[in-house]
């Protein structure tokens, strides 16, 4: 009986901590270390749309598996165009214990995360994405393309750099278009509101140069990094060449539970409004 009752509690103990070492393997999963930009915890923000005056930005449908982003669909639309079916692109991500697979069209992705299971390089085709944080916000950024052509190959390439407050506001950015050039690039600075980004939205204008355009998709999934803590109120663009300054100012609706409805910016017809929705 005694030997019975030890060869129990030892069956016991083994059987404990296989559970612990499976907790820790769940815990220690990509799928739940990545914290999305919501802060709220309630809404996820599943549609992305806009109207007005524009060219060359992206519509987004967003599906979700518990609090992971597993499916987008992106429709590159200019102005008003009616959306179709030859500008969409179908995206979808996976989560492994210590990776992530994402494809387009069916296409993979080649993506690197740090420890923070943040992306630090992603590569498709002949472009490479490369990413910089500190603190769990996005700091840096720079793309190179590899062409290659009858006169042999050649790397073009664009950069930003990102400065931010403690609280995780983006003061300045500073974006240089092509490598080529040093001496040419923007500065965009912003102020903000007194209202919290619950839903981590991405700020209007600037998917370009936080090095996500059209694939804004990786933002959302929480995969570059967290949101700004305010809503934007203005960013003004300068360019180094040229004296003359450019600023969108941005207004805001809410729903009963704070969540951001519309964006609008611009102004008569030049005028843009966007519309999240969630679930």
């Amino acid at each position: 009986m005694e030997k019975l009752i030890r060869n129990s509690i030892v069956a016991l103990a083994i059987t404990a901590l296989s559970a612990a070492c499976s907790d820790d393997d769940n815990n220690a999963s990509v799928a739940n270390r990545i914290t999305t930009p919501n802060t709220t915890g309630y809404s996820k923000l599943v549609s992305v749309e806009r109207a007005g005056s524009f060219q060359n930005m992206y519509a987004w449908k967003f599906g979700y598996s518990g609090n992971n982003l597993v499916q987008a669909v992106s429709t590159l639309q200019h102005s008003n165009d009616m959306q179709s079916e030859g500008n969409k692109a179908n995206y979808n991500l996976s989560y492994g214990e210590r990776n992530i697979g994402i494809s387009t069209n069916g296409i993979p992705m080649s993506v690197t995360l740090n420890e923070d299971a943040l992306v630090s390089k992603a590569t498709s085709g002949n472009t490479t994405y490369s990413y910089s944080y500190t603190g769990g916000y996005l700091t840096s950024w720079k793309v190179l393309y590899q062409n290659n052509g009858f006169g042999g190959s050649s790397t073009k390439g664009a950069a930003a750099e990102l400065s931010r407050t403690v609280n995780g506001n983006i003061t300045e950015i500073k974006y240089t278009p092509s490598a080529d050039a040093l001496d040419i690039y923007d500065t965009y600075t912003f102020e903000y509101t007194q209202d919290d980004n619950v839903n981590g939205l991405l700020p209007e204008t600037i998917s370009k140069i936080m090095g996500c355009e059209g694939f804004e998709y990786i933002y959302y999934a929480g995969l570059l990094g967290r949101g700004t803590q305010n809503l934007v109120k203005s960013i003004t663009v300068k360019h180094s060449k040229n004296e003359e300054e450019t600023v969108y100012e941005f207004f805001y609706n809410f729903d009963y539970n704070e969540n951001v409805v519309t964006c609008s910016y611009g102004k008569g017809s030049q005028a843009v409004v966007v519309t999240y929705k969630y679930q």
